[in-house]
């Protein structure tokens, strides 16, 4: 029996336009690819034959990224289609009606749902079309390659290494504000207060933590957990949690250790390691992003 699965990778809104992206395979043929629409569908094959025949306007759920999804059809019905190009090697063996011309997307107004999930409503006339090699790739109705790449935050499926270098510094920072709760690893615990310079416990006897200082670092491990899902989110994780330590370095810097303001409260040791990690998850954010993208750059045709 034919249909569709797969899962959503990615959902963003570039523009003002919804966008989502979805990894799908089909069971005809065994044929996989990345399925896209913005109120209607494209595709590309990567290896054999796809016969498209759906005659109706189909309109999906609503999908959130991560989700799973299955798009049950007819025997001879792949809910896939929309501005399928043939490939320019062709098999003799197979029949292949010539390309139809591109389906223009609908309007922005035909839109729904802006800005969080989509509601994609597709019409698309019977086609069929053939693709042969992973060099294939499918016609856009709009924008660039680049611009896909940045909207997919996909690496074919796979976790890359920015999204496992933002979950190990999530899990680092969820390790630091356990540890702060712990009498002897902290020391002088009985003078942890909720923040100010009053506090006069010691991590590993050396950084000065209170309450909120603890929080804190529980809070950015776990929204490491969770931007870490998606390359995107990884890259702004480590880049904008940079910026976030360079900010509390130069207000260590600026602030009189012993007064009211030291509300956190930081010491110089925590100076030093704050000024650290600023250079290292901004550096770290900045290189690792780009190679990310660079790995799923879509050749746009």
């Amino acid at each position: 029996m034919s249909g569709v699965s797969g899962k959503i990778r990615a959902q963003t809104t570039i523009g003002g336009t919804d966008y989502i992206l979805r990894e799908i395979t089909i069971s005809l043929g065994g044929t996989t690819g990345w399925h896209y629409h913005d109120g209607t569908l494209y595709a590309f094959v990567k290896q054999g034959t796809l016969t498209h025949t759906e005659h109706t306007c189909a309109t999906d759920g609503v999908y959130q990224a991560g989700a799973s999804f299955t798009e049950p059809s007819g025997p001879t019905s792949v809910h896939v289609g929309g501005n399928l190009k043939p490939s320019s090697s062709r098999s003799s063996t197979s029949t292949r009606p010539a390309a139809r011309s591109p389906k223009t997307p609908p309007t922005p107004a035909a839109r729904s749902n802006k800005g969080a999930n989509l509601v994609a409503q597709a019409c698309n006339p019977p086609r069929s079309g053939y693709r042969e090699g992973a060099s294939e790739r499918f016609r856009w109705g709009g924008g660039t390659g680049k611009e896909l790449v940045a909207m997919a935050e996909v690496d074919g499926g796979r976790i890359t290494v920015i999204q496992k270098v933002a979950a190990a510094v999530g899990v680092v920072f969820l390790l630091v504000g356990v540890l702060g709760f712990v009498p002897g690893i902290t020391t002088d615990y009985d003078t942890m207060s909720f923040g100010g310079h009053h506090s006069e416990a010691m991590l590993l006897g050396v950084f000065q933590v209170s309450v909120l200082h603890n929080v804190a670092h529980l809070l950015f491990g776990v929204a490491g957990l969770l931007l870490a899902r998606t390359v995107s989110g990884a890259r702004a994780f480590l880049i904008g949690g940079g910026v976030v330590y360079a900010v509390l370095w130069l207000y260590g810097l600026l602030i009189d250790q012993a007064s009211s303001a030291n509300f956190v409260p930081v010491n110089t040791a925590d100076n030093w390691l704050h000024l650290i990690l600023a250079v290292g998850m901004i550096a770290v954010g900045l290189l690792l992003g780009r190679a990310a993208t660079k790995g799923t750059e879509v050749t746009h045709t």
